[in-house]
Protein backbone atom coordinates (compact mmCIF):
# COMPACT_ATOMS: atom_id res chain seq x y z
CA UNK A 1 0.00 0.00 0.00
CA UNK A 2 2.66 2.54 0.65
CA UNK A 3 4.29 1.72 -2.61
CA UNK A 4 1.52 2.79 -4.20
CA UNK A 5 1.21 6.14 -2.47
CA UNK A 6 4.48 7.17 -3.26
CA UNK A 7 4.26 6.29 -6.82
CA UNK A 8 1.05 8.22 -7.18
CA UNK A 9 2.74 11.06 -6.01
CA UNK A 10 5.85 10.37 -8.09
CA UNK A 11 3.21 10.77 -10.98
CA UNK A 12 1.87 13.87 -9.94
CA UNK A 13 5.17 15.79 -10.03
CA UNK A 14 5.39 16.02 -13.75
CA UNK A 15 7.75 18.34 -15.39
CA UNK A 16 6.03 21.32 -17.38
CA UNK A 17 5.33 20.59 -21.58
CA UNK A 18 8.02 21.57 -24.02
CA UNK A 19 5.79 24.97 -25.13
CA UNK A 20 5.76 25.69 -21.02
CA UNK A 21 9.58 25.55 -21.14
CA UNK A 22 9.96 27.59 -24.29
CA UNK A 23 7.74 30.35 -22.75
CA UNK A 24 9.89 30.70 -19.56
CA UNK A 25 13.06 30.36 -21.58
CA UNK A 26 11.84 33.61 -23.53
CA UNK A 27 10.60 35.67 -20.40
CA UNK A 28 14.12 34.82 -19.07
CA UNK A 29 15.90 36.07 -22.07
CA UNK A 30 13.26 38.57 -22.33
CA UNK A 31 14.58 39.77 -18.32
CA UNK A 32 18.05 39.31 -19.04
CA UNK A 33 18.01 42.32 -22.13
CA UNK A 34 15.96 44.16 -19.05
CA UNK A 35 18.68 43.86 -17.04
CA UNK A 36 21.84 44.12 -18.92
CA UNK A 37 20.26 46.81 -20.95
CA UNK A 38 19.18 49.29 -17.75
CA UNK A 39 21.15 48.16 -14.80
CA UNK A 40 24.46 47.31 -15.82
CA UNK A 41 26.49 50.61 -16.55
CA UNK A 42 27.66 50.58 -19.83
CA UNK A 43 31.78 49.15 -19.96
CA UNK A 44 34.15 47.52 -21.66
CA UNK A 45 33.22 44.36 -20.21
CA UNK A 46 29.00 44.74 -20.89
CA UNK A 47 29.38 46.37 -24.27
CA UNK A 48 32.54 44.28 -25.94
CA UNK A 49 32.38 41.01 -24.06
CA UNK A 50 29.24 40.40 -23.16
CA UNK A 51 26.57 42.35 -25.71
CA UNK A 52 28.80 41.81 -28.71
CA UNK A 53 30.99 39.06 -27.79
CA UNK A 54 29.05 35.90 -26.03
CA UNK A 55 25.51 37.15 -27.01
CA UNK A 56 26.19 37.86 -30.54
CA UNK A 57 27.95 34.25 -30.82
CA UNK A 58 24.86 32.64 -29.81
CA UNK A 59 22.14 34.42 -31.21
CA UNK A 60 23.89 33.99 -34.67
CA UNK A 61 24.25 30.30 -34.03
CA UNK A 62 20.64 30.35 -33.34
CA UNK A 63 19.93 31.78 -36.90
CA UNK A 64 22.36 29.43 -38.13
CA UNK A 65 20.88 26.34 -36.77
CA UNK A 66 16.85 28.14 -37.43
CA UNK A 67 17.90 28.39 -40.97
CA UNK A 68 19.76 24.48 -41.52
CA UNK A 69 16.03 23.62 -40.32
CA UNK A 70 13.75 25.55 -41.81
CA UNK A 71 14.79 25.35 -46.00
CA UNK A 72 15.29 21.52 -45.90
CA UNK A 73 12.02 21.33 -43.66
CA UNK A 74 10.39 23.52 -46.29
CA UNK A 75 11.46 21.81 -49.18
CA UNK A 76 10.13 18.37 -47.76
CA UNK A 77 6.83 19.86 -47.33
CA UNK A 78 6.91 21.33 -51.21
CA UNK A 79 7.74 17.35 -52.53
CA UNK A 80 5.47 15.36 -50.18
CA UNK A 81 2.42 17.65 -51.11
CA UNK A 82 3.39 17.73 -54.91
CA UNK A 83 3.83 14.28 -54.38
CA UNK A 84 0.74 13.22 -52.56
CA UNK A 85 -1.04 14.30 -56.16
CA UNK A 86 -2.44 10.49 -57.78
CA UNK A 87 -2.64 11.85 -61.86
CA UNK A 88 1.11 11.13 -62.93
CA UNK A 89 0.22 14.27 -65.96
CA UNK A 90 -0.49 16.37 -62.94
CA UNK A 91 2.30 15.22 -61.16
CA UNK A 92 4.72 16.36 -63.79
CA UNK A 93 3.37 19.90 -63.93
CA UNK A 94 3.36 20.28 -60.53
CA UNK A 95 6.49 18.65 -59.12
CA UNK A 96 8.10 21.19 -61.96
CA UNK A 97 6.77 23.99 -60.80
CA UNK A 98 7.12 23.39 -57.15
CA UNK A 99 11.06 22.58 -57.62
CA UNK A 100 11.42 25.62 -59.97
CA UNK A 101 9.29 27.90 -57.28
CA UNK A 102 11.68 25.90 -54.59
CA UNK A 103 15.28 27.02 -56.82
CA UNK A 104 13.89 30.69 -57.18
CA UNK A 105 12.50 31.75 -53.89
CA UNK A 106 14.26 29.87 -51.49
CA UNK A 107 17.69 28.87 -52.64
CA UNK A 108 19.30 32.52 -53.23
CA UNK A 109 17.75 33.68 -49.91
CA UNK A 110 19.33 30.62 -47.97
CA UNK A 111 22.71 31.49 -49.32
CA UNK A 112 21.99 35.31 -48.95
CA UNK A 113 24.70 35.63 -46.13
CA UNK A 114 27.46 32.68 -46.71
CA UNK A 115 30.69 33.96 -48.44
CA UNK A 116 30.82 32.23 -51.71
CA UNK A 117 27.32 33.27 -52.25
CA UNK A 118 28.12 37.07 -52.38
CA UNK A 119 27.41 37.70 -55.92
CA UNK A 120 23.92 36.45 -55.72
Amino acid sequence: MVRNRKETTEKSKKKPGLSTQIFIALLAGALLGVVIHYWIPSSYIKDTVIVEGVLYVIGQGFIRLMQMLVVPLVFCSLVCGSMSIGDSKTLGKVGVKTIGFYLVMFCPQSCRDRRFCKGL
